[in-house]
């Protein structure tokens, strides 16, 4: 004989109810994923181009890395207790774990990523991406150091330095400087002699123009 069935036993899940719990599975799954992508697509794109890399964005980038991970880490908590407590009846999507979890999960998805999309786009838009270096080489240093002023028409004896000096934020060319010590002679049209003296060349990188926050230096006897 078998025994009576316990009324207090709870109901089987409902096939909608699992269908529910299936789909939100499938969700937390594909945000944690996504969410995964993009901090690490984020993350090597912006150290591995400096281009891309600003001290002022530095900031936010980190919120949204940190947000992202919480994400992921949310997502990954709402797919284990959806994984363990499946198989428990009483189980439903409105349980307070996976609600919580999963609300977690996709918030810090969507904010996450829209932080770094923005900062991407600004960045790309208004950052050190849109300066093109006119002077590239220490060459094109050089050359441009040869027509300044106070070099120009001189004989050159010697090069001291040519060298590029960043500036205080390194992504930006705009702040670095090209920086060119030259030792002259006497003037081309003659040939006298005369003692050399050494003349100190500063040339913006992006405009091939003395840069506005160094003052050219003046030749020196």
């Amino acid at each position: 004989m078998n025994p009576p069935p316990d009324s207090a036993s709870p109901e089987p899940l409902t096939q909608p109810n699992k269908d529910a719990i299936a789909a939100i599975v499938d969700v937390t799954k594909l945000e944690t994923s996504l969410a995964t992508g993009v901090l690490a697509f984020s993350i090597g794109l912006v150290t591995s181009s400096t281009a891309l890399y600003s001290a002022a964005f530095e900031p936010l980038l980190i919120l949204a890395w940190g947000i992202l991970g919480v994400a992921i880490l949310a997502g990954v908590w709402a797919l284990y207790y959806a994984a363990t407590l499946y198989s428990d009846p009483t189980f439903t999507i409105d349980a307070a774990e996976v609600r919580v979890t999963t609300a977690i999960n996709q918030l810090g998805f969507v904010v996450g990523s829209l932080m770094i999309a923005t900062v991407l786009v600004v960045a790309m838009i208004a950052g050190p991406s849109r300066e093109e270096a006119r002077i590239r080489s220490a060459d094109d240093a050089l050359r441009i150091a040869e027509a300044s002023q106070g070099v120009a028409g001189h004989r050159i004896s010697k090069v001291n330095t040519i060298e590029l000096i960043k500036g205080s934020d390194p992504a930006r060319l705009s702040t670095a400087v090209w920086h060119v010590q030259i030792v002259v002679d006497a003037p081309t049209d003659t040939y006298r002699s005369a003692m050399p003296r050494t003349v100190d060349v500063y040339i913006n990188p992006v405009n091939g123009a003395p840069p506005a926050h160094v003052a050219a230096a003046a030749p020196s006897p």
